[in-house]
């Protein structure tokens, strides 16, 4: 919401006739009043007598601004500037107009001249703000608005810059704040309703981001950002067809907004079906989708922009089929950008090959305690050879925890901390890397665009998004053997690396359950309990008919899903497929299923522990639930999928022996698990061969190995 020019209010009248001082006014009311032209003619009239009249080159500088003509109104002020060196005005005005041509070291002098003449000048430090936000230097940007509102109590458009640069901190609690107070002061600012909108999204606060982008809305139809941002909302809440609709509202008011068109691609990909919902062309759509982005981007060229990675296809995983030929599009379409943007940076080529040891790079968001650390990343800092290995880890994301900590005590260097996209490139780079590992890309915007480019000679992505990455720039998939199917090569771009096994160091959680209160939860405590964990989206329409199976030959059972903390509207709407598939069987849902609230992972593991079956999603399988299950002795009933993604629980279960918990087809999958749940004896003996082989799963040091000697090979080391 930053303000690039901050037009004159007033002017220097000092030693001006007044006659001029009369005109030079009548020059700057025109301006305010939109009369460019008129004005214009005054300042022209009053400098043709007076060359170095200030009044008449600031006003005149403001009207040239606004007509588009940018440098004639640099030349302007630059007038101004030696007419009167020591004016603050002059200076300010010359960092707001270099700084909307993209010159920011320049505008930021400027700003800085400005202020050391004049220390509390707000509108200075609030331009100040603006260069070093757009310079990357986002926390320096919050201390110059701060100064600016010091010096000025309520000033809205230092508050509104201000919660922009919290957002880029993705301190997104503190930039509600600021647009808050925006709003306590100004209301009926539609621009501080549709920042306030971004900033609940940003929060997960779906529900209240439709609110805030309707209100801009409803103070300014035209709106087009409110409506890309309400497109954004209702995509994350699952309403595709609202989404899409409020994407080509936007685009047509705004054609430019390149942002949306990138977004409106990839949210043509559905999250998941609601009740009736079939989303049959969606292939299509999204392949055509791609065609015109790709088209549009070629026409409208600009290496400033950061597109990649705003939006991802992350939900295509979800899809059981092979969507290679999708995301090698959509692969090369990301690359070519992030080149030209590198390209446009100077970006430093790889490092050639170093001498001594290798030196590895992990470039992650997820140096937390996370699925991709515990079942993927921790096992490669604990283990990986020091006397042969130099690790490296980048951690992309703001937040930190204990694992973050224990993380940098296992790494030669852990860099960290809120970063653009620029200073983590050049950090990766000045590394001087052999190879580089992305264990998640398609799940974080940061990993997104950093994997688009080249920044080490051997670069490769894992498994903690289970698909393709369809980057030019990645060039080995490290999976697992035991994970894979058949000629699964076909599925990939990048060149698959079958580690042995199940490809990973994956250690014991040790986590003591909690003794679950059932009654709280809604769960009924004398019937067998099914847990049911995987997002909503996990869960596809045509698997429905399982759940429907299993209580009809139960009679009596729970099934215990769990609300996504983060978007609640897709728990509710897969409780109301769930409902609408029961009642056409002529049951009740509400009597077998329960929609609980999310757990911690004690009280979760107490819940493993006192429930009887562990129901694995078809089609997209969980490695780290159905992992925690077994160490919680609970039996896991799975079906094996077409691709590695639907494949983790009966990889597990094969490698620990017990291959016979691993269904064919659905009937299978009802059948196993009304077994589980109904012979109790049965359940038991399942209990003890788990107890008794679990341990196969944990610490599996060979797999580590295997990847050292990848690394060793693809680096071209002896």
């Amino acid at each position: 919401m930053a303000v690039a020019f901050a037009p004159p209010r007033r002017y220097s009248a000092a030693r001006m006739p007044s006659a001029d001082q009369d005109i030079v006014a009548a020059a700057l009311k025109l301006y305010q009043q939109g009369e460019l032209e008129k004005a214009a003619r005054q300042c022209e009239d009053v400098l043709a007598r007076d060359p170095k009249n200030l009044g008449a080159l600031q006003v005149l500088a403001a009207v040239r601004m606004a007509e588009g003509k940018a440098e004639e109104a640099v030349t302007l002020i630059k007038r101004a500037i030696e007419a009167a060196p020591q004016a603050p005005g002059s200076h300010n005005n010359l960092g707001a107009m270099l700084l909307k041509q993209g010159r920011r070291d320049e505008a930021l002098q400027s700003f800085d001249r400005a202020v050391a003449l004049k220390p509390d000048f707000a509108e200075a430090l609030n331009g100040r703000g603006n260069a070093l936000r757009e310079l990357g230097r986002a926390e320096e940007a919050v201390a110059s608005y701060d100064k600016a509102i010091a010096a000025r109590p309520g000033y809205v458009n230092a508050l509104a810059n201000r919660g922009d640069a919290l957002g880029d901190l993705k301190r997104h609690a503190e930039s509600l704040a600021c647009y808050d107070k925006v709003l306590a002061a100004a209301p009926d600012y539609a621009e501080a309703h549709c920042c306030r909108g971004n900033a609940l999204y940003a929060l997960n606060r779906l529900g209240e981001a439709v609110v805030a982008f309707e209100r801009a809305l409803k103070l300014k139809p035209d709106h087009a950002g409110a409506l890309a941002g309400m497109a954004t909302a209702y995509a994350d809440q699952g309403r595709r067809a609202d989404a899409l609709d409020c994407y080509r509202k936007a685009l047509a008011l705004q054609p430019n907004l390149a942002e949306a068109r990138w977004r409106a691609c990839m949210h043509t990909i559905p999250i998941m079906a609601g009740t009736g919902e079939d989303f049959p062309s969606w292939p299509t759509e999204f392949s055509r989708a791609l065609t015109e982005l790709e088209s549009w981007l070629a026409a409208n060229r600009d290496d400033d922009r950061e597109l990649v990675g705003k939006a991802q296809p992350f939900y295509l995983a979800y899809q059981e089929r092979n969507n290679r030929d999708l995301l090698a599009r959509y692969g090369a379409l990301s690359a070519g950008l992030m080149r030209q943007w590198g390209e446009k940076r100077g970006l430093p080529k790889p490092a050639v090959k170093s001498v001594g040891k290798l030196r590895v790079g992990v470039a992650s968001a997820y140096f937390l305690d996370h699925s991709v650390w515990n079942a993927i990343v921790k096992g490669w800092f604990q283990h990986l050879n020091r006397e042969k290995i130099e690790l490296h880890g980048f951690h992309l994301s703001p937040r930190f925890d204990f694992e973050t900590a224990w993380a940098k005590t296992k790494a030669i260097s852990l860099a960290e901390g809120v970063r653009t996209t620029g200073q983590w490139a050049e950090a990766i780079a000045a590394a001087r890397l052999d190879a580089l590992i992305y264990p998640e890309i398609g799940m974080d915007p940061m990993v997104a665009r950093l994997a688009g480019l080249r920044l080490a000679r051997v670069q490769a992505a894992c498994w903690g998004h289970p698909e393709t990455t369809g980057l030019p720039t990645i060039d080995y998939y490290i999976s697992a053997a035991g994970l894979e199917p058949p000629d699964a090569q076909a599925n990939y771009t990048e060149k698959l690396v079958a580690l042995p096994r199940l490809g990973c160091c994956y250690s014991t959680l040790a986590a003591k359950g909690a003794e679950p209160d059932l009654a709280a939860l809604g769960i009924a405590g004398d019937a067998p309990m099914l847990l049911c964990p995987g997002m909503p989206f996990k869960y596809a329409p045509r698997n429905d008919g399982v759940f429907v199976a299993i209580a009809r030959k139960l009679g009596k059972c729970q099934f215990v899903f769990f609300v996504d903390p983060k978007r609640r509207e897709l728990s509710e709407k897969l409780r109301l497929r769930l409902a609408h598939v029961f009642k056409q069987a002529g049951m009740d849902f509400a009597r077998y299923g329960v929609f609980a609230p999310w757990q911690n992972r004690a009280a979760f593991h107490g819940l493993m522990q006192r429930a009887d079956v562990f129901l694995d999603t078809i089609g997209f399988s969980g490695f780290n639930t159905a992992a925690q299950a077994l160490e919680c002795g609970l039996p896991v009933v799975t079906q094996e999928g077409r691709f590695m993604r639907g494949r983790f629980a009966s990889g597990i279960l094969r490698h620990i022996g017990i291959p016979e918990l691993i269904a064919a087809d659905d009937e299978a999958y009802a059948a196993f698990a009304v077994r589980l749940a109904s012979e109790s004896e049965y359940r038991a003996a399942m209990k003890s061969r788990i107890a008794l082989s679990r341990g196969k799963m944990f610490d599996d040091v060979g797999a580590v190995r295997a990847l050292e000697d990848f690394l060793v090979e693809a680096c071209g080391r002896a």
